[in-house]
């Protein structure tokens, strides 16, 4: 399994926790194959702000170990995926982490 994603979320966080129950669901079904670590952002505040990460829910890709940039039209590039997302999307993104994987890319193409 050469990506891993990271859910970083606060438990007091409506958005944050619906998105983290979402992202374990995923886990659980190994729908995509790959490894799903979640991070409580209050107890892992040093790894959080590794990343730049100031609010949840966060997600980070990483392939072979090192971050994928995700590319958002409007939005500057970034390691991260931050905000409130519906579940058909999150399913979309994981989709494309799965593609990056498969095509050696480094850079997430996110269209919404």
């Amino acid at each position: 399994l050469r990506v891993t994603v990271v859910c970083v979320a606060q438990s007091w966080h409506p958005a944050a926790m619906h998105t983290a129950k979402e992202v374990e669901k995923i886990r659980k079904q190994n729908t995509f194959r790959m490894n799903i670590f979640m991070i409580d952002a209050d107890s892992e505040q040093n790894k959080t702000w590794n990343y730049g990460i100031t609010s949840t829910p966060a997600l980070l890709f990483f392939y072979n170990g090192k971050p994928l940039t995700i590319r958002r039209s409007d939005h500057n590039d970034d390691c991260k995926f931050v905000g409130s997302v519906s579940k058909e999307n999150l399913i979309e993104l994981f989709q494309y982490a799965r593609s990056a994987e498969t095509d050696g890319a480094k850079i997430l193409y996110v269209e919404f």
